[in-house]
């Protein structure tokens, strides 16, 4: 890839973001922002304790892999706006279309986000899946890891039709995701 892309893999626990970084080449992965569940970090004001450690939460993550929040209920448009310009100064995003962790590593429904997102940026779309993950942390997060193999493929960048409607959009991602 010459240009920034959308990237999308399949979310099957805590880990996913580091493992499809580090799989991704050094000139790819130092300019990449990962979209993340932004509710995930909303908690009550009334508990302290667990405010201060999602925030920490938050910091870490922001730390390491580079997250920037991302709505599931509402509230994209502001996202999709920062998503852009985070494309056109040349970074890629890394996205989990399924929006919560799959337990069982079964690719489950693309949620329509992915597919706007597609329909405005209109560039390259990178399939990402990972297999394996889910046996050494799934989504539980007071799971303790355990060893095991990870296989990361990352599939051909795609293009799409963007006179296309969202949910088609959503749904061709999707199944090229199910090919993989």
């Amino acid at each position: 890839l010459k240009e920034p892309a959308i990237f999308i893999a399949n979310h099957v626990g805590y880990f996913d973001a580091p493992n499809v970084l580090m799989s991704l080449p050094l000139r790819i992965r130092s300019k990449m922002a990962v979209a993340a569940w932004q509710e995930y970090f909303d908690i009550p004001k009334n508990k302290i304790l667990k405010k201060l450690l999602y925030q920490f939460y938050y910091e870490y993550a922001s730390l390491l892999v580079n997250i920037f929040p991302f709505p599931k209920k509402k509230g994209f448009k502001r996202h999709i706006e920062y998503a852009g310009e985070l494309l056109d100064k040349g970074w890629g995003i890394l996205f989990f279309p399924e929006g919560e962790h799959s337990k069982t590593g079964k690719l489950q429904p693309f949620r329509a986000g992915i597919g706007w997102l597609a329909k405005e940026m209109r560039c390259h779309i990178v399939p990402i899946k990972h297999r394996g993950l889910e046996k050494i942390m799934a989504g539980d997060e007071h799971q303790l890891p355990r060893f095991g193999k990870v296989a990361i493929k990352i599939g051909k960048p795609v293009k799409l039709d963007y006179t296309k409607s969202i949910p088609v959009l959503t749904s061709e991602l999707q199944e090229i995701m199910e090919k993989m």
